[in-house]
Parts: C-alpha cells; structure tokens; sequence
C-alpha cells in the first residue's frame, strides 16, 4: 500500500521491521522503488539483504532495475549508465546461476531482454540458448532483440525457427518479426509473415496491422502500405504516421501533404516523426517555402521541438534549393552541437552549386567536429576543382593537416 501511494520510506521502515523477512515482501519493495524512479536504491535493497533467500523473481526485480538504471537517457536521447548498469546485471547473472535459476524461462527471458536492450546481444544469445525449454516470451524478447540490434535477417531466421518447432506467435511475436522484416526491408518475408499473420486471425490488431503498415512502407511498396492503412477501422496517429511515411520514402510529396492534412481532419496530432516525413517530402520536391512554414510552426501549432533530424532535413532543403548562407545559418541554430551530417550536408550542396566561399566555411566547421573524416576533404576538394580554383586548393591543403592516407 506505502509502495503504490509513492511513500517509500514508510514502505521501507515496514519492511525492515519484519520478522521474519519473506522473498514476496522483498521482491515488492525492490520494483516499488524501481516503478517510483529509484533504480540504485532498489539495487542496494537487493544487494544488502541478507535475510531473505532469493527466488527467480527477485533476480527478474533486480534486473528490472537495472533495465531502468541503463534506460535514463541523457539531453541529447543517448543512454546513460549502460556500462554500469550491464556490470550490475552480469553480478546478477552470476548469483542467479549459483542458485541454478539462470536456466529458469522466466529470467532467462528477463536477461535475453536485458542484455538485448544494452546492445549486448551475444550474451542476450548465450543465456537463449542455454533454455531448453522455450516459451512464447522468450521467443519473442530474442527475435525484438536481434531486430533492434540491426540484425534483421537473423531476427527472421530465429521467428521462422519458432514456426517450423510447433509454437504459435501471438501478437507480440508479429510484432518483433515485423520489426526484423522492416529492417532488412525486404518485400518477400513480409508477404510471408502478412499471412502467418492473417492465418491466425490477428490482422485486425491495432499494433500488429500498424506494424504490417510500416513494413511495406519501410519494403518500397507504398500502395500495399495505403491498401492494408485503408482497411483498418479506425488507424491511430501511428498507422497514420507509417502511411506518410511509406508515401514520402517513396517520393509522393502530393499524397503526403494529403495525408498530413486527413490525419489532423480526424483530430489526430501529428507527432515529430510525421512532420519529419512532412519536411523531408518538401525537400526532396523543391518545395523549401513549404518547408520553412512547416518548421516554424512545428513547435508553435503542433507542440513538437524540432530534433537534429528536422535541423539535418531543412539544412537538405535549403541547400537543394541553393539557398547556403540560410543553410549555414540553420546548422549553427541547432540547439545541439552539429554534427558532421550537418557540415557534409552544406559541402554537398555547395559542391553542386559550386560556392567555394561557403564551400570552405562548412569545411573549416566540418574539420572541427570531425578532423580526419575522408568525405570532407573529397568534397571540398571537387568545390575547388569545379570552381576552377587550383591554387587555392594547393593552399588549403597545405594548410590542413590531411591525413597521409588521402589521396587529393
């Protein structure tokens, strides 16, 4: 009760009050203090007690706090304490398995997903590997793994494996395996598992036909993607959002900018993904007014804070459309440091415009963040070259501090 009212101490003062202490009180106060933002001190609750035997559970509340210790994320979105947190986990692991639960599905599903979220993904594979005796969550948490880690083709694999050993996929599995197909980007498996999913009745889920929406979009087949959007009942901002998407990968500025507008006509608020489909629509169509509107009413109408994203996407704007002083301009704005992208976006554009004098204000920058970053050097190189501008390219040259392995 203290727990779920948000009153730790009280909950802690209960607890440490009993006799005897019991596994089921223990495991409580641990994810109490996790689900109200006290990751460390829920792991100093587990690490310190000593009167109490553990069970499987409390080791999957141990790892939940972890889990919560690595996913703090910083200003910039990265991860925080992931190295802490993973050699937390591995202490963990290590009792775990003095006890012999670390074979236990339901921990081992735990860890596989742990150590799948911190990019550890052999350690994820090794602790799957070792459970003889699978369920539908351990299945599903190895296949999210693999797919979040960039390793779609063998997501897919482990997904048709589950299939081909009798087990059943439930919409969480669509779900990891649709993440896998998207990924590689693949039309053929997605096809596949559109009908695994059919067979077993679940194309009218929310997630999953969100999921089947974003794969063909994601697979170049825009059309499929409109045609399975179509026959939901009732598409949420995602399904809306993975449509648009879907149409501006494939270069339909007309049936984005419709979308955009029925999505909002429903009541729906666009989300910063839409409106970076929206903008990098308007780039890739010349259509930088457009753009520039769209931006700045991002914050003002739609309560979105423009990203790196939306900086590097306007940047390719005005760029294309050979407005570079606005581009240098734009990359210094970023509420962030820029990054290399940014620079290289500005060279590009200048080297299509031939502008050498933003030309080398963009490559000073971009020496900057990024010294010994090869494309640079290459494009400021064809700057000068197309401007007709060889001694000044000898000097520059001679003035950076290239790096002996390219060849200008």
């Amino acid at each position: 009760m203290y727990l779920k009212c948000g009153s730790l101490a009280d909950a802690r003062k209960v607890f440490d009050g009993m006799t005897p202490q019991d596994p089921v009180s223990w495991n409580a106060l641990i994810l109490g203090y996790v689900t109200n933002g006290e990751a460390g001190e829920a792991l100093s609750i587990f690490e310190t007690n000593s009167r109490c035997v553990p069970t499987s559970r409390t080791f999957c509340a141990a790892l939940k706090a972890c889990s919560s210790l690595a996913g703090k994320t910083d200003g910039d979105g990265r991860l925080v304490k992931v190295e802490e947190a993973l050699e937390k986990a591995v202490g963990i692991h290590a009792r775990a398995a003095s006890f012999e639960f670390d074979s236990d599905t339901f921990l081992a599903s735990a860890l596989v997903s742990f150590y799948a979220k911190c990019g550890s993904i052999r350690d994820a594979w090794k602790v799957f590997q070792k459970v003889r005796l699978h369920d539908a969550v351990s299945w599903t948490v190895m296949i999210l793994g693999l797919a979040e880690s960039g390793q779609g083709e063998l997501s897919l694999q482990l997904f048709h494996r589950m299939r081909a050993q009798g087990y059943r996929p439930d919409a969480p599995t669509f779900v990891a395996a649709l993440k896998g197909s998207s990924s590689v980007g693949a039309l053929e498996p997605l096809q596949g598992i559109h009908a695994d999913i059919s067979r077993c009745g679940l194309e009218d889920d929310p997630v999953v036909a969100n999921g089947v929406v974003d794969g063909y979009g994601k697979a170049g087949d825009a059309a499929k993607a409109q045609q399975v959007f179509e026959s939901l009942e009732k598409p949420d901002a995602v399904a809306w959002t993975s449509v648009i998407a879907a149409h501006s990968r494939n270069g339909d500025t007309r049936m984005v900018f419709k979308l955009f507008d029925e999505m909002q006509d429903e009541g729906l608020q666009p989300d910063g993904i839409a409106l970076l489909c929206l903008l990098t629509a308007c780039s890739h169509g010349g259509l930088v007014r457009q753009a520039k509107c769209y931006f700045k009413e991002m914050e003002a109408k739609y309560g979105v804070r423009p990203g790196a994203e939306h900086y590097h996407c306007m940047v390719d704007a005005l760029g294309r459309a050979n407005e570079l002083e606005e581009a240098v301009e734009m990359v210094e704005a970023m509420p962030c440091e820029a990054s290399g992208v940014a620079w290289r976006t500005v060279l590009g554009a200048c080297k299509k415009w031939k502008n050498a004098a933003v030309g080398r204000l963009a490559f000073d920058r971009l020496v900057e963040v990024e010294a010994r970053h090869e494309a640079g050097y290459l494009l400021m190189e064809a700057i000068y070259a197309s401007s007709g501008m060889r001694e000044e390219q000898a000097q520059e040259l001679r003035r950076k501090n290239i790096p002996k392995n390219i060849q200008l």
